[in-house]
């Protein structure tokens, strides 16, 4: 049996019991390699406990699918397969819309031009067949969303439900020195946080990103071939439209991880003030819990309002250069429709319109 303390000895931590000979054969859980916590776990290191992701929340593409299985990966391809049918809706619309502008101008039976009235059997053929096709690229946009939202809805379900898992296997593995710097309340906090972030990534940006990069590029390259005098025109905007949404973006990654650190601190204090809601209320310290709670909120509140402010003045500077470019487009097709007519464009072929540049083209590129 250990000797008794001596009085200097008070403060020092007390030798422990001597073991039997089987438990000196076991590990200690603080030896096994698994639990060993290197500087890659240390506190401020990691979002997630155990992980070895970078500090600032940014990770490669390639490691957000690192808990997916075989089922997960054909869910995300079938999603991701949904949302290019669903981006290449937007440009084909454009093309049929130019087509549904111009019969409406296609001579009668007789040769008379509208408003003339006369028999146009011809005019609303054309009419019907361009609704039909309508029709039939608003079933595929239907088709193709419902596609996308449950083939990557299902598959970040799952892989959510795995990280949780693995995130909850380290923190039981975990040193009982490494509670010693965090509480239950801020990990429970972001964990939760963090892993419906996680889930939220894996939905609605990935979709977005792979519906809009195929509308981006079908789109130009439709409005090349319509008419490429008029897109480049409008391409002078697209290096303004890209720098904003960087930055955009940017702002996004760097503030989101702040604010997320601040509110898990916040219920950590609102987890340990609960759990010990008998000795606050017994030494009268709701006014301090409540101080405390509120510093983090406030740290919180502020990170959040630069990043708002940041974001819309970005929103707005997007949305001021595509009504710019959309007032750029507009005079330079009012330039192109007018310099057609002087020359006699319409007596070109093909009939009736002949290669003039026309509105329902200048509004087929605009879109």
């Amino acid at each position: 049996w250990p000797a008794p303390l001596r009085p200097s000895d008070r403060l020092a931590r007390p030798r422990p019991f001597p073991m039997s000979g089987r438990e000196q054969l076991l590990p200690s859980p603080a030896s096994q390699p698994i639990a060993e916590e290197g500087p890659e776990h240390r506190e401020g290191s990691s979002s997630f406990p155990g992980s070895s992701l970078p500090s600032d929340g940014a990770v490669p593409f390639k490691a957000l699918f690192r808990f997916a299985t075989r089922c997960d990966r054909l869910l995300t391809v079938a999603g991701i397969l949904g949302a290019l049918a669903q981006g290449m809706t937007v440009p084909l619309m454009a093309v049929y819309m130019q087509s549904l502008f111009n019969s409406i101008f296609i001579p009668n039976d007789d040769g008379t031009l509208p408003p003339e009235g006369g028999p146009h059997s011809l005019r609303d053929k054309h009419i019907r067949s361009t609704c039909l096709v309508f029709l039939l690229l608003g079933a595929l946009a239907f088709f193709s969303a419902g596609m996308q939202s449950l083939g990557l809805e299902r598959a970040a379900e799952h892989q959510t439900r795995a990280l949780r898992v693995a995130c909850f296997d380290k923190l039981l593995r975990k040193d009982i020195g490494w509670y010693d710097r965090h509480t239950a309340g801020e990990v429970a906090t972001l964990i939760s946080r963090s892993s419906t972030s996680y889930k939220d990534g894996l939905v609605e940006p990935l979709g977005s990103l792979v519906r809009s990069g195929c509308s981006a590029v079908l789109g130009f390259g439709v409005a090349f071939w319509m008419d490429w005098r008029m897109a480049l025109a409008m391409c002078a905007a697209v290096p303004f439209m890209a720098g904003s949404v960087l930055f955009s973006i940017n702002v996004q990654t760097r503030f989101s991880s702040k604010v997320q650190v601040q509110i898990a601190q916040a219920g950590g204090v609102a987890e340990a003030a609960l759990s010990t809601i008998r000795t606050v209320a017994a030494y009268g310290g709701y006014s301090r819990e409540i101080r405390r709670f509120d510093d983090r909120l406030v740290v919180a509140e502020h990170i959040g309002n630069r990043m708002g402010l940041a974001q819309g003045f970005g929103t707005g500077f997007v949305y001021m250069i595509i009504y710019a470019s959309i007032a750029v487009g507009f005079y330079v097709g009012s330039l192109l429709v007018t310099s057609g007519y002087e020359r006699g464009c319409w007596r070109h072929e093909p009939q009736p319109f002949g290669d003039c540049f026309t509105g329902a083209t200048m509004m087929a590129v605009l879109q």
